[in-house]
């Protein structure tokens, strides 16, 4: 293990900026940007990332070109910012990995962030893994990096967050850890009431090409009858409609753990399945995957999101990102907790609306627009909206301090 210097925590004092700049670590699909920009108070300055075929992903949506190897970059070609957001490789920790940890090449990679960190000190630090971060070993590794987190002089929250639980139809659970520069108060958001389902977000008239032939079912099902002889419940599942998905994952696997079924039609040319209908009869129906397009809504991406690489790429790309209606919620939360007084923060009651300012409540008022807009035209609209209300306060303010 990487020795790290202790740090006090006596962190030179910055001014929050109405822009929050973020260098996005790790960036995938841009998830993290989307989330934090759809804000309309964060600006993603500086990202990196390693996988070409993300990078062209990435490219052809945003026309800016990530950095490459986070641990082969210089610290004097990073910029500066107020937050560094991470989304790094969660192999070290998941089920389906190698469970090394932080003791595997990949899970050390939170080393080259910690340096990071200490040499550019932003006010919040953002990073999201698997929770095999929290049960791998006792809880050992996340030990290692909040204490390590501790060391340089940061305030480290952290918590389990199901995607299901703030928008999206997936029951994708993930750790998420913010830690800050100054020991304010933070709250991460709370779970929204209404629990949207798969049906919400399935294409009208899918492609014949995600339907299943009789071969694929038969093999499914002799696959899966085999494993049950063997003592356990792999092989291919199908969803309820009416519930969230299971996690999409990078790995091929997750295309069989999240089948369509489809009624069948008369003089069907697809595959052919007895499952249980509402009634708990048995029915027949075709099975389909789901389609790249309704991947990237069950992760929250706008329809406006280019996938420019082959339906295999795409699949992994989308198994790999961050769900981003999770992101928008914790930034929404990381930005009321920079921008909030920290003696009256934490001395206010639980009740957050006596400690916000006009910015925040606009923040609240608009990420609630946004949350419930109906397409990608209502949300520029909203977007461009809430910047020239933001851009108005920003001039009282400066006005009210001029006089």
């Amino acid at each position: 293990m990487i020795k790290l210097k202790n740090v006090k925590p006596n962190i030179a004092a910055k001014t929050v900026p109405d822009i929050l700049r973020i260098i996005e670590l790790c960036a995938g699909l841009g998830g993290t940007r989307l989330g934090a920009e759809q804000l309309g108070v964060f600006k993603v300055v500086q990202s990196s990332e390693i996988e070409p075929k993300v990078i062209q992903t990435y490219y052809d949506n945003f026309r800016e070109v990530p950095l490459g190897d986070l641990s082969k970059i210089p610290l004097s070609d990073w910029l500066d910012c107020e937050v560094i957001a991470a989304s790094l490789p969660c192999q070290s920790y998941s089920s389906e990995g190698n469970k090394l940890g932080i003791k595997d090449e990949r899970g050390a990679l939170f080393y080259n962030f910690i340096r990071m960190v200490q040499a550019k000190r932003p006010l919040a630090i953002f990073f999201e893994n698997v929770t095999g971060m929290v049960n791998l070993e006792n809880g050992k590794n996340i030990n290692i990096i909040l204490n390590q987190l501790r060391a340089i002089g940061y305030f480290p929250y952290h918590k389990i967050i199901k995607s299901s639980d703030h928008g999206v139809p997936q029951a994708r659970e993930r750790v998420y850890i913010c830690a800050f520069s100054k020991n304010i108060r933070f709250e991460f958001p709370e779970p929204r009431e209404h629990i949207p389902n798969v049906a919400s977000i399935l294409e009208e008239n899918p492609d014949k090409k995600y339907f299943l032939s009789q071969t694929q079912i038969n093999h499914l099902m002799l696959r899966k009858k085999i494993y049950k002889s063997r003592g356990h419940g792999f092989g291919f599942k199908v969803l309820d409609l009416e519930e969230p998905s299971r996690t999409l994952l990078k790995s091929s696997n997750s295309k069989i753990k999240n089948l369509i079924p489809v009624p069948v039609q008369k003089d069907t040319e697809y595959g052919v399945i007895d499952l249980p209908d509402e009634n708990n009869k048995p029915k027949k129906f075709n099975l389909r995957f789901l389609t790249p397009r309704e991947c990237a809504r069950l992760q929250g991406f706008p329809e406006s999101y280019k996938f420019t690489g082959s339906d295999n790429d795409t699949y992994a790309q989308l198994g790999n990102a961050v769900s981003i209606p999770v992101i928008r919620a914790i930034f929404k939360e990381i930005y009321i907790a920079l921008k909030g007084d920290i003696k009256n923060a934490q001395e206010a009651p639980k009740n957050r609306t006596e400690v916000t300012d006009s910015h925040k409540d606009l923040v609240a008022i608009y990420d609630l627009k946004f949350r419930n807009a109906k397409n990608d035209i209502e949300r520029k609209r909203l977007e461009k909206e809430f910047r020239l209300k933001a851009a108005k306060i920003r001039l009282s303010s400066k006005s009210r301090k001029a006089s």
